[in-house]
């Protein structure tokens, strides 16, 4: 979820979707994916803050680029989402009783962590995500994008980027 100022009622047909009664602020629901350098793989805008994750996952291409992937080849996902043959998700409250499944459970969380601590890293140097983005509702997928590929260049730099603005 990307934090977002209360949209105008002039930006939006329903300024009510933007709400989450999860976290209790506007927001924006961001699916994204990542590789185990924390680099960013995929990041999209994928809906309104109130929306659900799985309702916002099948609205962007990230839903249909993991169908397509090949044999033996396979994304990790949000306890959210719908498993399949290229999706892993965590066994449910039920299944999970089984020792191989809460073993596969932890295992796979042990991978998704990967996503959390990506968002965390860029979280942690950009303190511009640190507030809800004082922009119009048209351009925060604009910003994101430009994050994204800033955090990305970072990593790839090994950091000395964002290091030498912190210091200034």
């Amino acid at each position: 979820m990307l934090q977002i100022k209360l949209p105008a009622s002039s930006e939006t047909g329903n300024v009510k979707e933007y709400f989450s009664g999860h976290y209790q602020t506007y927001e924006i629901n961001v699916q994204a994916a990542c590789d185990h350098k924390f680099r960013f793989a995929y990041a999209d805008l994928a809906a309104p803050g109130g929306a659900n994750d799985i309702a916002a996952f099948k609205k962007t291409q990230l839903s249909q680029m993991i169908q397509k992937l090949s044999q033996r080849r396979f994304a990790i996902g949000h306890d959210a989402y719908v498993c399949s043959k290229t999706l892993l998700t965590l066994f449910s409250c039920v299944e999970k009783d089984d020792p191989s499944k809460d073993a596969f459970n932890f295992y796979l969380c042990q991978m998704r962590i990967c996503i959390e601590q990506t968002f965390g890293i860029m979280t942690g140097k950009l303190r511009i995500l640190r507030q809800p983005f004082q922009i119009h509702l048209k351009n925060v997928g604009k910003v994101l994008m430009c994050i994204t590929r800033l955090h990305n260049f970072c990593i790839n730099e090994g950091n000395a980027y964002l290091n030498s603005i912190e210091d200034n």
